[in-house]
């Protein structure tokens, strides 16, 4: 069975997009997400729902080259054992704000981002399974990175 993670739709205030400095970056990005493994259990932030399960954790951004940026999006994508797509989806710049307070990554410093991950029917769950996060930033000289981590997820 195939869950698909549903996003809601987060009011942006404003535009954080940065202006590109010419000789600026690039940023050094390094993004972890605690704890690793990750216990799956009930969603406990969606509402109240039953028969629904997640899978999350604090994702935190570092910066360590002096450039600041910003998240610009995080896919998650959880599979099974046999590579089944269990849950997937994914937060743009407006819902990490809405998450963390703000998508920038200031330079020599974090972004601590808590409850990133997916939801998903109970039935897909109780199984090992992988937990893929790819997260894409941009620098304030422009310059695109993408990081991608992947967490075991526990039943």
């Amino acid at each position: 069975m195939r869950a698909v993670l549903v996003v809601s739709c987060l009011a942006a205030c404003g535009d954080n997009a940065a202006t590109p400095l010419p000789d600026a970056g690039p940023a050094s990005f390094a993004v972890t997400v605690a704890p690793n493994p990750i216990q799956e259990e009930p969603c406990g932030g969606c509402g109240p729902v039953t028969g629904q399960l997640w899978a999350v954790g604090m994702m935190t951004v570092t910066e360590s080259a002096g450039v600041a940026g910003s998240v610009d999006a995080i896919g998650m994508r959880l599979t099974g054992a046999s590579s089944q797509v269990i849950a997937e989806g994914s937060f743009d710049a407006a819902a990490v704000r809405a998450l963390a307070g703000s998508n920038r990554v200031p330079a020599h410093g974090t972004l601590a981002i808590p409850h990133v991950g997916p939801h998903y029917d109970e039935a897909a769950g109780g199984n090992p399974a992988t937990l893929r996060f790819t997260v894409d930033l941009v620098d304030d000289g422009g310059h695109a990175a993408q990081k991608i981590v992947d967490v075991p997820v526990t039943p």
